[in-house]
């Protein structure tokens, strides 16, 4: 079985290889595609590197031998990260998803079962080596491609492992291997559902293959339209934010109006001190700008205040809260603001304020699921918004727009 499932996966890399320039919107060819998009699993110096198309084949020597993983159960879920089951399956048991369930992560698929099955995978992978490495010669961006074989190792074990999986739910779309692996496991006759957590899909996951795709959030239905020929889909579901079935009773309820308005912020200014991936969007700069105009447009109002909700990066980064309050200062100098104090989880302090505004964070759309009022303000990327106002989010572009927001709020 291990030389069937490896030809299998070879097989259907090159039919996704073939089908991206014959039959670009195929499956196999979307498929294909995300298995070389952007991996944020490369540090940034080495995104750019020849040397990086070379990791995969390192990978798998490193790779440890054991006994294959089993799962003998026909509902199994495919994540990651090492230590999500029992949150993967809480947030599956919310929405009425009750059957038992077991549980593959990637992790637990970096192995081969002998030594002559590490040599006999690697010898009949030299193709697709070699083709990574051709391609590779003619893309600036090879972070996705330093992956490929590692993920088309994970995916034949999987097939491996899954002999009686009938239903299998995979978490964590932004991994390059989620549709090619979902790809071979529908093409093996298993239901496929991936689940797209609340990350908007614009930008780095436009590429999905699925049976069943379950929202996040419902500003994706709109992305899931505009999308549809790089997403392959039979049907579409609404669920909710990966973590929102941990706080639902607390927003079963309409919110009462108050006068604080929240920041929410992404800590773009540490994450350029400590050299972290920027993605293109200029978060810093316009977090800035967002947090100047705020100084401006609430100077001339003193009965709202502004309730800042710091990322934990921040904390980390300036150890003191006077550090803290120092550096929101500068952008804060005419007006008084408080900064959120403790460590509760801002996704259960929604109702501290009526009206909270980001540049971009996710949370701002789990806040936006609860009904909360919501805004993105100044975040401006091709495909994104989709709409200017969808359920009980908004989208502002400056700061008049900002300006009328606040004031038709309060």
């Amino acid at each position: 079985m291990h030389l069937f499932f490896t030809f299998f996966v070879v097989v259907r890399y090159f039919a996704g290889a073939l089908g991206n320039i014959l039959v670009p919107k195929s499956v196999a060819a979307i498929a294909y595609r995300k298995l070389r998009s952007v991996s944020f699993d490369v540090p940034e110096k080495y995104r750019y590197a020849y040397k990086t198309l070379l990791s995969g084949m390192r990978q798998l020597l490193a790779f440890p031998i054991r006994k294959p993983a089993v799962v003998r159960v026909p509902v199994v879920i495919y994540d990651v990260a090492p230590d999500t089951f029992d949150m993967r399956r809480e947030y599956l048991r919310f929405y009425g998803i009750t059957e038992e369930m077991d549980f593959l992560p990637a992790q637990a698929m970096q192995h081969f079962v002998s030594r002559t099955d590490r040599l006999t995978f690697m010898f009949l992978t030299i193709p697709i080596l070699l083709h990574v490495l051709i391609v590779g010669l003619f893309r600036q961006e090879r972070s996705g491609l330093s992956s490929i074989l590692r993920n088309c190792l994970l995916t034949r074990n999987m097939l491996l492992a899954g002999k009686s999986i009938k239903h299998l739910y995979v978490f964590s779309i932004y991994d390059t291997n989620s549709a090619f692996l979902s790809s071979c496991a529908m093409r093996r006759g298993i239901f496929v559902s991936q689940i797209t957590s609340e990350v908007p899909l614009y930008k780095w996951n436009r590429e999905l293959v699925t049976n069943e795709l379950i929202l996040g959030i419902d500003y994706q239905r709109l992305e899931a339209e505009r999308f549809r020929e790089t997403m392959q889909y039979d049907r579409v579901v609404l669920f909710g934010p990966e973590t929102y079935y941990q706080i639902a009773r607390r927003y079963e309820h309409a919110p009462e109006k108050n006068k604080r308005i929240g920041f929410y912020s992404t800590g773009g200014w540490v994450r350029n001190r400590l050299g972290h991936l920027d993605q293109g969007t200029a978060m810093e700069d316009s977090e800035s700008r967002l947090l100047t105009d705020l100084n401006t447009i609430l100077a001339g109002r003193s009965d709202i205040e502004l309730v800042v909700y710091p990322h934990p990066r921040e904390r980390a980064f300036c150890e003191t809260e006077s550090g803290l309050h120092q550096h929101y200062r500068s952008y804060l100098p005419d007006i008084s603001f408080s900064i959120q104090q403790g460590t509760q989880p801002s996704n259960t302090l929604f109702d501290d304020v009526y009206l909270a505004v980001c540049y971009m964070t996710t949370l701002i759309f789990e806040r936006a699921h609860a009904g909360r009022k919501s805004a993105i303000a100044y975040f401006r990327e091709t495909d994104f918004p989709l709409a200017r106002h969808f359920s009980h989010l908004e989208f502002t572009e400056n700061r008049e727009e900002l300006r009328h927001l606040i004031e038709r709020t309060y």
